[in-house]
């Protein structure tokens, strides 16, 4: 088995790690811990001869996330609450209507192959220096 060509940092051109290869063990599955989950990740991570963690040049941080599932949505009680909490706030618009009534209905999801993700939200300053 090859390893897939590594994916470019937009920004500089450096080879930035891509997780291939079959994880140790069989992905996780709910509910589990954030101690759990990163044990799994710096197992898998020594695995895949990868960073568990790295920064790239606009000073982004990024964790390997690990397959596993987990359940998104609301379920009805959930939604339910969610309108009864949105009905008695001012200012609330259209959008956020729409974002809770598309929240559900509750259901699982599935990751099957290890990837990054930003630890942190994007900052003005790193999409700035991002857009160069």
């Amino acid at each position: 088995m090859t390893s897939p060509e590594p994916a470019r940092d937009d920004t500089t051109g450096a080879a930035v790690p891509v997780p291939s290869g079959a994880p140790p063990r069989p992905p996780l599955r709910r509910p589990t811990t954030g101690r759990r989950i990163g044990g799994v990740a710096a197992g898998l991570a020594a695995h895949l001869g990868v960073p568990v963690e790295f920064t790239n040049d606009v000073g982004m941080t990024f964790r390997l996330i690990p397959p596993g599932e987990f359940s998104m949505g609301f379920n009805a009680a959930e939604l339910d609450a969610v309108r009864k909490t949105l009905q008695g706030l001012p200012n609330v618009g259209e959008y956020q209507r729409f974002a809770a009534e598309s929240s559900g209905p509750r259901h699982t999801v599935r990751i099957t192959r290890p990837f990054y993700l930003a630890k942190y939200e994007t900052t003005a300053g790193q999409f700035q220096r991002f857009l160069g």
